[in-house]
């Protein structure tokens, strides 16, 4: 699948109308190759005092629809946390209960299960090896939220 800025704007579009009732305002967004993690989100204020966010998805790794929107929507939950529930700290890597909320209102109200941490998501040249350990962590950060 090819990533475009403008795909991650059309999707955000389309994501904020079914997921976020078109609560959020557009983020910026790159798409650049990052070897942590698969995508991040980030907050900045503008001269006029508002909180702008932005996105950047790893080329790092090879999406497809499904993991794109996922991982989309993951980083827009954080948008929403930040920017309407005014939040800036929320746990452990930003994943706590304002973020876990989201998570479980938009799998009750849509069936759209959101990872935090994914043992199956793999980036380019890594050995695909789901290891216990892996399946460990994705429980404990996913079902559990310890981290």
């Amino acid at each position: 699948m090819e990533i475009t800025k403008e795909l991650l704007k059309q999707k955000f579009v389309e994501y904020n109308k079914l997921y976020f009732n078109n609560e959020l305002k557009m983020c910026r967004f790159t798409y650049t190759y990052m070897r942590d993690v698969f995508g991040r989100y980030m907050t900045h204020t503008t001269p006029k005092g508002e909180k702008m966010g932005h996105i950047w998805i790893s080329k790092s790794i090879d999406l497809n629809e499904e993991m794109l929107k996922e991982l989309l929507v993951h980083e827009m939950i954080h948008h929403y946390v930040r920017t309407i529930d005014g939040v800036f700290f929320d746990g452990f890597f930003c994943h706590g209960r304002h973020f876990v909320r989201q998570v479980k209102r938009i799998k009750e109200q849509y069936g759209l299960d959101i990872c935090i941490c994914s043992p199956y998501w793999f980036f380019r040249n890594e050995k695909r090896n789901v290891t216990f350990s892996r399946k460990v962590i994705a429980f404990l950060r996913n079902r559990l939220h310890l981290f």
